[in-house]
């Protein structure tokens, strides 16, 4: 998978750290849901149902930290993302983090199958799938069977390992750092 990191730097640091954590991280957590007409629901690092998540370990925004209207809103549940845009839209094969309030994320994320029209300007899209993971993804959402509400019956989807891939010069992607500058999309960290 492709991640925006120069477009949305918070969003980036919070699924990478996630990827990489040893505990508490993705690692070991399970693909919950097959949302018909959306996708592949994964990250509740907490209970694996979907009903919540957590999200990496992180210091609070500029805006939480400073004097302004959201200053010491801090919830360890959440991590609150105000200056990444919503620019993306659900096409088949984006990446998206769950906003449970506005500009509140956690560990939750879609892996969009088909075009999802409804979630644009709601949930943080940020990266895009290969196209083999894509179709990957799209075989496991018509042949696994699942029970009400897309609750797979037939198998648990665990993932047992992620992290980041390593580049061409061997050397591992370091995580994102806040930046004001756009990165071209050849220097994009990406995620496995």
């Amino acid at each position: 998978m492709d991640v925006a990191s120069g477009v949305m730097p918070e969003t980036i640091d919070n699924f990478v750290k996630l990827c990489t954590m040893e505990q508490d991280g993705y690692k070991g957590s399970k693909i919950f849901r097959f949302e018909k007409d959306v996708g592949l629901c994964g990250g509740d690092v907490l209970t694996n149902t979907g009903k919540t998540g957590l999200p990496a370990p992180h210091e609070p925004s500029p805006e939480l930290r400073g004097d302004g209207p959201l200053a010491g809103k801090v919830n360890p549940l959440k991590r609150t993302i105000v200056q990444d845009p919503l620019v993306m839209w659900h096409l088949p094969g984006t990446i998206t983090m769950l906003e449970s309030r506005v500009h509140d994320i956690d560990s939750r994320f879609i892996f969009c199958t088909v075009r999802t029209m409804h979630m644009d300007g709601i949930h943080r899209a940020f990266g895009q799938l290969h196209p083999e993971s894509l179709k990957l993804c799209q075989e496991w959402q018509q042949t696994i069977r699942t029970q009400h509400a897309g609750v797979p019956s037939s198998y648990d989807l665990v993932i047992v390992d992620c992290g980041l891939l390593v580049d061409d010069d061997d050397a591992a992607v370091p995580p994102v750092e806040r930046s004001t500058t756009t990165t071209p999309a050849s220097d994009e960290p990406r995620a496995a």
